[in-house]
């Protein structure tokens, strides 16, 4: 990166009468001197005004504490002629994708989104040397091990800290401080909309009015299917998995199931069983049974995830030196994500290495998830004809930990959380328990155990 330095700072003389001692003493901070960084931004939507605002808010901030300025030098948009605010007045801002690339600038931050034509353009940039920062979660998790090669070869750094949970530094924290650890585990709430979708159903809210609620507060998109499916989730799931491992974990590996299904009633049997419904996702990566799922799970209280509420995220990771390490934080939002995409301008600008890729591990066999379930099943008369129900339910080959009877309103209903089952097996007993004359519903969702739980067994 080029340097360009200031005139050497000179400290005014303080007026007559003032002292620079005493409670209320004058500190001079002089300009330090600083190195302009040169910018190219891919995409000027929602990320990339908010990096370029917080840009301009620490300007004077960030050349005084880090010694940079950055700069952006040129924009790549779709539409030039549609109006925005507080377009950066030197940059070139063009929709011509080879203009974009021939213009002069030291690091590229993507924030187009989307696999193309993110992907052909930051695969030219890293085989040209250039540098790299993206928040796009779905190039990441589609094109890793390629971007990564191409990085590799040509001494380019990339940097994707924003791409998860962007207001938690927890891509930085397994990139650098974790590197003698060997994380096993990884349980996290990686989707703000899908967060608050069912934190508002657990207040009552149908899904339809939770949705609503979360447009409005500016988190769902007008088609939120990439949230409620689960998709967004395995991707991110997909991206901390490969920085782990160092090796792509392709989304269609992951079991994945949407929080379309959860209703009110399900979120009200969690809190009776001391728990909450929560949008997990899942990754063991031990040697034993390796695998990764996504799904509305059944969270204890005591476990940490429980009290991530809201649009916030937590990732809480288990590993050989790292028993119980748990990270909170706004999952969503222009300022958390700017500020991520500017931490990783930073460290480039400041010479860290870490962004670079080690050798690739062996690829892990990812097998079908086996997890506890927390199932609740309404039969006509329940109570009336309780032990046959029971014994209609032990006959299935459901096999409880723990299992009781709820009162609600509309009648008791049998609920528990059972030995771990794959997920094919738990579908084909309910399917057959529906078909018995007595059950009229069954509803399963995947459970998870508090820390405390994991250590002792």
């Amino acid at each position: 990166m080029r340097n360009a330095m200031s005139s050497p700072a000179v400290v005014p003389p303080l007026p007559a009468g003032q002292s620079r001692g005493g409670p209320h003493r004058i500190v001079e901070e002089p300009a330090a001197s600083h190195r302009t960084i040169r910018v190219g931004l891919l995409g000027f939507g929602t990320v990339g005004r908010g990096l370029y605002a917080l840009l301009e808010r620490r300007r004077d901030a960030t050349a005084r504490r880090h010694g940079v300025a950055f700069e952006i030098a040129a924009i790549l948009v779709r539409d030039v002629e549609r109006a925005r605010d507080a377009m950066p007045a030197t940059a070139l801002v063009t929709s011509d994708p080879e203009r974009f690339l021939a213009g002069r600038f030291d690091v590229v931050v993507e924030a187009i989104g989307g696999v193309e034509p993110a992907a052909r353009l930051v695969g030219t940039l890293l085989e040209r040397g250039v540098d790299v920062v993206t928040a796009n979660k779905a190039l990441l998790a589609d094109r890793w091990d390629a971007l990564h090669a191409l990085a590799a070869a040509s001494g380019a750094r990339l940097r994707w800290e924003a791409s998860v949970a962007a207001g938690i530094p927890v891509v930085g924290l397994l990139r650098r401080s974790l590197q003698s650890t060997q994380v096993s585990r990884v349980t996290a709430i990686l989707n703000a909309t899908s967060n608050l979708v069912l934190t508002k159903i657990a207040w009552g809210s149908s899904l339809e009015d939770a949705l609503l609620h979360a447009r409005r507060q500016g988190f769902a998109e007008a088609d939120p299917t990439l949230d409620v499916s689960g998709i967004d989730a395995a991707q991110k799931l997909a991206i901390l998995v490969a920085t782990i491992r160092s090796r792509a974990l392709a989304p269609s590996e992951i079991d994945v199931q949407g929080i379309e299904s959860v209703r009110p009633e399900d979120s009200v049997r969690a809190a009776a069983f001391g728990g909450h419904l929560k949008p997990i996702a899942f990754a063991d990566l031990g040697d034993a049974r390796p695998g990764a799922w996504i799904a509305p799970a059944f969270v204890p209280d005591r476990h940490p995830l429980a009290r991530v509420e809201g649009t916030s995220n937590g990732v809480h990771l288990t590993g050989d030196t790292v028993s119980d390490l748990f990270l909170s934080g706004p999952g969503a939002g222009a300022d958390p994500t700017a500020a991520s995409l500017l931490d990783d301008l930073l460290a480039l600008a400041n010479g860290d290495r870490s962004a670079r890729t080690p050798a690739l591990d062996p690829p892990l066999r990812f097998q079908p998830p086996l997890t506890r379930w927390f199932v609740s099943v309404r039969a006509d008369a329940l109570e009336q004809h309780l032990e046959n129900v029971l014994e209609v339910v032990a006959g299935s080959g459901l096999l409880f930990r723990e299992l009781r009877v709820l009162r609600e309103p509309t009648g008791p209903v049998l609920a528990g959380i059972t030995v771990p089952i794959l997920r094919d097996q738990i579908e084909r007993i309910g399917a057959r328990l529906e078909a018995a004359t007595a059950v009229t519903e069954l509803r399963a969702w995947r459970a998870i155990d508090a820390p405390v739980e994991e250590a002792s067994r």
